[in-house]
């Protein structure tokens, strides 16, 4: 691979060497700032030209499909008419980009073949450990014996473990590392008022505490719990008993602990909590002191200002209400169109057999009126509007120019569609109109066998969340004691 690669990076070298100033004088024209990579168009049109003459890529060229596509984004993209000039250099960055991706991962391949054909040729005498805290490591060696071929063998090296020496030297630097760390924030081991930090470990070094046998001062947690009714400060030391392979070393860390700077009212909730927590525990009310440590003190509960939150909710409420409103309407108004269009198909059905039998279309309306009335129909939006409009011709309004209105109140297309059906039929005669509501029934008919089959189709799409719930609590029956009864 060693010598692929070198005859990769010196042909690249020699081209770049060969085209520095070839067709110099094209580059002055182009906009630098848009050709990142003009350092690389001297042997980018170098190669374009030499390869364009060979004639198995003339050939390509004249089997190949015009590119079509590249060709209508160039004149979108530069609003020009003849692109020539436009994908000459497209195509010459791209030969510039392929030259330098090759170019750049030869000359990285090279780097590392050569560098592992030194470490591999390179005679071993040993194996390196990896440093202390690093964990296991793997080394892969190449090993050969008279008469054998050589074989790559995997190495499990533990990590170097540290010296007498370097691990009392360790143990040095976690103790002032540890000194640094004991203490909490704005305090110092001569003055611990709330607690202490004990580590469990730093590095490499495990750490385990024990006390000095006073009781009440600090807790396994280091929290201060000293009581400082009768003294000022306490003395208290800490032994570390550090640990780091198979050795051992303690360290005896004094302290003195000392009471906080509490302010008036800290002493007072201090004093206060100690109070109740003395009180008898069976007793369901505990009376409140009306003097500690020679302070008077009254008492009063702390309004929860809740009150506060009522006006978010009042503004919430004003602006929401609208809106909700204008939802509420928007679903109603929804429903109406969804109960006129199942309704349409009878309505329309039925003025047709009336007008097929004789009937005026009037008399045909007031019929249909009259079977939704026997059926309990007369509350819904489609009878309600005939009715209107059945009662407005009666009370001498033109009956065309009321289906016309029928049809615009009723606001949906298949209505508009029969209001202005009827009223066509009116001013031409009544010839024909059988047939054109037979055919708008039919058609009336399918609309509504395709909604129907809509409507299917989303109860199934909403089923399917809960169906999912149902397969993932079967199939957690099943395996859950199934794996409760297996021997882990």
């Amino acid at each position: 691979m060693i010598i692929l690669y070198l005859v990769i990076v010196f042909a690249s070298l020699l081209l770049l060497l060969k085209s520095k100033k070839y067709k110099s004088d094209r580059l002055e024209k182009l906009d630098l700032s848009e050709h990142k990579l003009h350092k690389l168009y001297g042997v980018a049109m170098f190669l374009y030209d030499k390869t364009s003459r060979l004639s198995f890529i003339k050939r390509l060229k004249e089997r190949g499909p015009k590119d079509a596509l590249t060709d209508k984004k160039l004149k979108e993209l530069y609003v020009v008419e003849n692109t020539e000039e436009i994908k000459y250099w497209f195509d010459i960055k791209k030969i510039a980009l392929g030259f330098a991706i090759v170019f750049f991962f030869a000359l990285l391949g090279l780097f590392v073949s050569t560098n592992e054909l030194i470490n591999g040729s390179t005679p071993l005498f040993e194996v390196r450990r990896a440093s202390p805290g690093e964990g296991e490591s793997i080394v892969n060696v190449s090993v050969e014996s008279r008469g054998q071929d050589a074989q790559t063998i995997e190495l499990e090296l533990a990590e170097r473990e540290l010296t007498k020496e370097e691990t009392e030297e360790l143990f040095e630097e976690t103790y002032n590392e540890l000194l640094e760390k004991m203490p909490a924030e704005g305090e110092s081991l001569d003055e611990v008022m709330t607690k202490v930090n004990l580590p469990d470990s730093i590095g490499l070094v495990k750490i385990s505490w024990e006390f000095d046998g006073q009781e009440g001062l600090i807790d396994y947690s280091g929290e201060v719990i000293a009581d400082f009714e009768d003294r000022e400060e306490y003395i208290s030391v800490l032994t570390a008993n550090m640990e780091c392979n198979d050795y051992f070393k303690s360290y005896e860390i004094p302290i003195r602990i000392v009471p906080q700077n509490l302010s008036f009212f800290e002493q007072i909730q201090k004093s206060l909590q100690k109070f109740v927590e003395g009180e008898d525990k069976t007793k369901e009310a505990i009376e409140l002191p009306n003097e500690i440590e020679g302070n008077s003190l009254k008492y009063t509960n702390v309004a929860s200002h809740d009150g506060r939150y009522y006006i978010v909710l009042c503004i919430l409420g004003a602006v929401l209400a609208p809106l909700l409103y204008k939802k509420t309407l928007d679903s109603k108004l929804k429903k109406r169109n969804e109960e006129m269009l199942d309704d349409y198909p009878e309505i329309v059905s039925k003025l047709a057999l009336l007008n097929e039998a004789g009937l005026t279309l009037l008399s045909a309306w007031f019929r249909v009126l009259a079977d939704g009335e026997k059926s309990g129909l007369l509350n819904h939006f489609a009878y309600k509007e005939m009715r209107f409009s059945y009662n407005k011709i009666k009370n001498g309004e033109p009956e065309g120019a009321e289906y016309l209105a029928f049809g615009k109140r009723c606001n949906i297309h298949s209505y508009i569609k029969l209001g202005n059906l009827l009223e066509q039929n009116l001013l031409k005669g009544n010839a024909g109109l059988s047939r054109s509501l037979r055919l708008e029934a039919e058609q009336a008919i399918r609309d509504k066998k395709r909604r129907i089959r809509q409507k299917g189709e989303k109860c199934g799409t909403k089923l399917l969340f809960p169906m999912i719930l149902m397969m993932m609590v079967v199939v957690i029956i099943v395996i859950v004691p199934a794996l409760m009864s297996m021997d882990l």
